[in-house]
């Protein structure tokens, strides 16, 4: 059997849980010996990774511990190889804007309220309504989605960040949210063969299962719009030409320009 420990990442709200759910189904689809989602672990250390019991799929001669983790290449959990999803920014802000805020009002949950102008958590229709959308896209152009997920992300300040370092890591294969949403299969399959180090999966996956419970859920308090390009409805051209010219280089060598 070829060990490997396996990781799935992403900077928040960028697909990590489609990848899951994703990958619980090539779990089915082999034959593994125990189908589950991938632990989240973040910022718990190498204790838990030891506690993960191998998941087994001899058709494969593969024995995986398998994790997610928003912390890219986890340095406690050193896993061999980590599959990681990243999304456009301006999705990624209103997708995070809106979780927090469901977090808070639907849910009940204790948030940090300096997500939000003056503390208060307000869904993303609402911010729009008031007109506090310039508000957030403002300072998303000025700290690159710092604030969005503070003390969170251990050692890594904003969305550009994580993600270049990450696609930057030769452990790390990338897979782009907007290629998932053009042709699931073709963009995830062959990471995933990547990552486990398969000519192919052996394995045939059922997307509108996935979808059911994932992007088709009735979990609008996590998933909302699970689309891409909603951000243009929201912002005007202008503002999108703003991020466009400050981030130039940054979306560029992300393929978003």
């Amino acid at each position: 059997m070829n060990k490997l420990t396996i990781e799935i990442s992403s900077y928040p709200k960028s697909g990590n849980t489609w990848v899951r759910h994703i990958f619980r189904e090539v779990l089915r689809g082999t034959n593994a010996s125990r189908i589950e989602l991938a632990t989240a672990l973040h910022q718990r250390g190498a204790q838990q990774i030891k506690s993960l019991e191998p998941i087994e799929i001899s058709s494969l001669g593969l024995s995986l511990r398998l994790y997610k983790s928003h912390i890219c290449d986890h340095p406690e959990l050193n896993p061999n190889r980590v599959l990681y999803a990243y999304r456009h920014p301006l999705d990624v802000l209103f997708s995070a804007l809106n979780f927090h805020a469901t977090q808070a009002l639907m849910l009940g949950k204790k948030v940090d309220l300096s997500v939000f102008r003056d503390a208060r958590p307000k869904m993303v229709e609402q911010m729009l309504s008031d007109g506090d959308i310039s508000y957030y896209f403002d300072r998303f152009l000025a700290d690159a989605g710092a604030s969005l997920f503070p003390r969170s992300l251990t050692g890594v300040d904003t969305y550009f960040d994580h993600v270049g370092a990450a696609l930057d890591n030769p452990k790390v294969v990338g897979v782009k949210y907007e290629d998932m949403c053009s042709d699931v299969a073709g963009a995830i399959e062959p990471a995933i063969c990547e990552v486990l180090g398969l000519s192919q999966l052996g394995a045939t996956i059922n997307y509108n299962y996935i979808n059911k419970n994932t992007k088709g859920s009735d979990r609008k308090d996590f998933f909302w719009k699970a689309s891409s390009g909603g951000y243009v409805e929201l912002l005007s051209a202008a503002q999108v030409d703003r991020l466009c010219t400050h981030y130039q280089q940054e979306l560029k060598n992300l393929g978003y320009l």
